[in-house]
C-alpha cells in the first residue's frame, strides 16, 4: 500500500522516519513495543516486553544500521552483535511478519491489519505523515522470561516520516477492543499545535475533534488522565509505566525522555447522535526529546 516503504526525503539533519509495532495483551499482562528508526546521522532500534503485572522487562536499545526499501511495502532488516530483527510484507499480502532474535528474547510474531491505513498529513507543505493502522491482529509466539507466549490479541502499526523540528513532545493513547480503535495525540512540535483523534469503527474510518484537552503531568504519570473534547469525554488510568532517557553526546545532540504505560480507558465517544461507550485496554506513551 501506498506510503508503506521508505521515503528518504527532507534535509540531513532533520529528517526522520520511523516504523512503530505494538501489541497489548491482557491475558498474558503484556505490552510489547518494536521500533525501528532511520535518519540521516544514525539509524536506531528499540523493543521492549514487559510483563507490567509483575513489573519483569526486557529492553534492547542500540544503533544500527536499518536496511529498508522504497518500495510501497515494508522490508525493513538490521543485524548485529546484538542479534537480528525484520519487519516483511504488505497490507495487499494480509500484513507484517515481524522476527526478533536476541539472547534475552525472541519474537516471530504476525500483524493483520482489520482496515484500510489512515493517512495523517500536517505541517511541512504537508509532507509530514504518518501512516497509521490503529486495528490489528497480532498473534504468532514470543519467548521470554524464561518461558514461551503463544500470542493471539490485538496492536497497532505506526509509520511516521518528516523533516522534524529540533524541540518535540508529544502524548499518544490508543485504545483497542473487539468492536473498536481510538487513537489520540496531541504535542508541541517546537510551536506547532500537533494534534489528531481517529476511531476505527464498524469497519470504517471517523474523524474526532482534535481539539482536545490531554494533558499528562510527568512528575505524577501514574494520575488518573483526561481527554476532552466536543465528541469524547475518556479517563486513562495508567496501570503501571517504565521510563527511557536517552542522550547522545551528553544530550547536545540527542536528549530523549519516554514513559509507556498500559492503561485501562473508560469513557464515551459521540458520533453524530450516538453515544458510544468505551470501556477497555490500551498504551499510552509520553515524548520529549531534543533530537
Amino acid at each position: 500500500m501506498k506510503h508503506e516503504g521508505y521515503h528518504d526525503i527532507g534535509s540531513y539533519m532533520k529528517y526522520k522516519e520511523w516504523w512503530d509495532f505494538y501489541f497489548f495483551s491482557r491475558r498474558e499482562n503484556l505490552v510489547f513495543s518494536f521500533i525501528m528508526l532511520k535518519s540521516k546521522i544514525r539509524d536506531h532500534l528499540s523493543s521492549c516486553i514487559w510483563n507490567f503485572k509483575k513489573d519483569e522487562k526486557i529492553e534492547l536499545s542500540f544503533d544500527s544500521r536499518i536496511e529498508a526499501s522504497q518500495e510501497d511495502y515494508t522490508d525493513l532488516s538490521a543485524e548485529g552483535k546484538w542479534g537480528t530483527a525484520s519487519v516483511k510484507g504488505k497490507y495487499e499480502e494480509g500484513g507484517w511478519e515481524l522476527r526478533i532474535k536476541n539472547p534475552e528474547f525472541s519474537a516471530d510474531l504476525f500483524y493483520s491489519p482489520e482496515g484500510p491505513q489512515k493517512i495523517l498529513e500536517r505541517f511541512w507543505d504537508e509532507q509530514f505523515k504518518c501512516e497509521l493502522f490503529p486495528k490489528v491482529t497480532v498473534t504468532g509466539t514470543l519467548d521470554a522470561f524464561g518461558r514461551t507466549y503463544e500470542i493471539n490479541t490485538y496492536g497497532c502499526r505506526e509509520h511516521t516520516f518528516c523533516d522534524f523540528p529540533r524541540n518535540v513532545a508529544w502524548n499518544w493513547v490508543i485504545a483497542l477492543h473487539d468492536d473498536y480503535s481510538i487513537v489520540i495525540s496531541r504535542g508541541d512540535y517546537s510551536g506547532y499545535d500537533y494534534k489528531y483523534a481517529v476511531m476505527f469503527y464498524d469497519g470504517k474510518w471517523v474523524d474526532l475533534d482534535p481539539n482536545m484537552d490531554f494533558v499528562v503531568d510527568e512528575n505524577h504519570v501514574l494520575k488518573t488522565c483526561k481527554v476532552t473534547s466536543d465528541d469524547m469525554i475518556l479517563d486513562v488510568y495508567p496501570i503501571r509505566h517504565r521510563y527511557e532517557h536517552k542522550k547522545i553526546l551528553m544530550g547536545l545532540l540527542v536528549d530523549s525522555h519516554y514513559w509507556e504505560l498500559p492503561t485501562r480507558i473508560a469513557g464515551t465517544v459521540t458520533l453524530k447522535d450516538k453515544k458510544v461507550p468505551v470501556e477497555t485496554y490500551g498504551i499510552m506513551t509520553r515524548s520529549r526529546m531534543k533530537w
